[in-house]
């Protein structure tokens, strides 16, 4: 952050000077101002990254502005500056979000240290914030359902796509348990996995489950599964990705099932039939095939065509 921001409210004009030039030369850029109500109203149009107050203001108390700009501006640190420094004042000082209470007269070194501490506070949870904000964006914009549930399969948090995917409103979602959205049949693989993470024998898992939608039906999800730890190292959460491949599912259930049809359709033709490469390989033959060649329909796949038909070494133009 270059240049902070720093506004200081004091009705000493000797002590706004001094301020002012020495935080100058230290690389802030400071304003000042002698009241509460004109630093404010400074505020409104020029945010600051810190603002130092002295409690004893002329117009209104340094702890009713501090209140209003914590209100008005909550990431804005604030250090409170005053001569008459009183206990009472310093924990209402803090209970009201100042960054710290510096008695005068103060040592200048002290203060440029509360300042440097304080911007630095300041930068570390506006890169918290930053973070946060982007896996936010992440996680609700996902083209990908996204779920977080903790240790016992209750749903911490989950995105839109998700809940388009199974039909749920995110407040119906969030009130269920994981194991209401899987299939019972892939439900002893998925408590297998789940446990293998918890005992650190997996850190993720990939794989194809079945889902139940609200409506009832049943969609396959292709499904990739990661642990979040604590600082400790322990799981605090699991995040669940879901891609919908119900589509790719049912295209290859088709093919499967057309293969299986031709091969049941193959096999019932009475008459021999067989399947020869470019090579003269027998590929397949029906069962018909089979039998006339005394072998079973998988060992066919190592004779020649010209070998068992012509006994030729060499093909011939017939086979």
């Amino acid at each position: 952050m270059d240049n902070p921001g720093i506004l200081i409210i004091d009705d000493d004009p000797n002590l706004r000077k001094t301020l002012t030039d020495i935080l100058k030369i230290r690389g802030f850029s400071p304003y000042a101002t002698e009241n509460g109500a004109d630093g404010l109203e400074w505020l409104e149009d020029n945010p600051a990254n810190l603002v130092l107050i002295d409690l004893g203001l002329p117009d209104i108390s340094g702890i009713e502005v501090l209140k209003k700009v914590k209100a008005a501006y909550p990431n804005t640190e604030i250090i409170v500056l005053t001569g008459k420094a009183t206990l009472d004042s310093a924990i209402e000082a803090t209970n009201w979000g100042a960054f710290s209470y510096l008695v005068k007269p103060y040592e200048i070194e002290l203060l440029i240290l509360n300042i440097r501490r304080a911007i630095e506070k300041q930068q570390a949870e506006k890169a918290l914030r930053d973070s946060e904000e982007c896996f936010r964006k992440i996680f609700e914009e996902s083209p990908l359902g996204m779920e977080i549930i903790d240790c016992n399969n209750r749903f911490g948090k989950v995105n839109g796509t998700l809940c388009r995917m199974l039909g749920y409103t995110e407040e119906e979602l969030i009130n269920l348990n994981y194991t209401d959205i899987i299939h019972f049949a892939d439900m002893r693989e998925s408590v297998k996995n789940f446990r293998q993470i918890l005992k650190r024998k997996k850190t993720y898992w990939k794989t194809e489950r079945r889902c139940i939608k609200k409506s009832g039906e049943v969609i396959w999800v292709n499904m990739t599964a990661s642990v979040i730890l604590d600082a400790a190292g322990d799981t605090l959460w699991f995040l669940k990705m879901f891609e919908d491949i119900t589509k790719r599912k049912k295209a290859e259930q088709a093919i499967i099932a057309a293969k299986d049809e031709w091969e049941r359709t193959f096999d019932a033709i009475i008459d021999p039939i067989m399947i020869v490469d470019t090579c003269h390989r027998i590929v397949k033959t029906n069962k018909a095939m089979a039998a006339k060649l005394a072998a079973m329909p998988f060992e066919t796949g190592s004779l020649l065509c010209h070998q068992i038909f012509q006994g030729t070494n060499t093909p011939q133009p017939i086979c």
